[in-house]
């Protein structure tokens, strides 16, 4: 079709089918994922263990990467540790999981 001609002329393809180039970005996607969040299953903000229940543990883990070296820590505990989505890991995303732990 004239999309398939149109997205392959636009991506710098000749011969290469659209659903190969598809699959090698999802399975690259994929692998990125897993490293990045690891054999979590249910991936969930605040949720730093990964045991899907927020609670003290996720706090004091939280509390541990902002008085300690964050390069310690996996992507996914980062990234679940991130409450407000700021990039940093603050006394503000501390304020957010407890507001969580205490409205549940």
């Amino acid at each position: 079709s004239s999309i398939i001609s149109s997205f392959k002329k636009f991506m710098n393809l000749k011969n290469t089918s659209v659903v190969s180039v598809v699959s090698a970005k999802l399975s690259a996607y994929v692998t990125f994922l897993y490293a990045s969040f690891g054999d979590c299953g249910s991936p969930q903000l605040g949720d730093t263990n990964c045991d899907q229940i927020i609670n003290v543990i996720d706090v004091i883990s939280i509390m541990n990467m902002i008085l300690g070296d964050s390069s310690q820590y996996s992507e996914y505990e980062l990234w679940s540790a991130d409450l407000n989505g700021d990039g940093i890991v603050d006394i503000f995303d501390i304020i957010t999981i407890v507001s969580i732990i205490l409205d549940n």
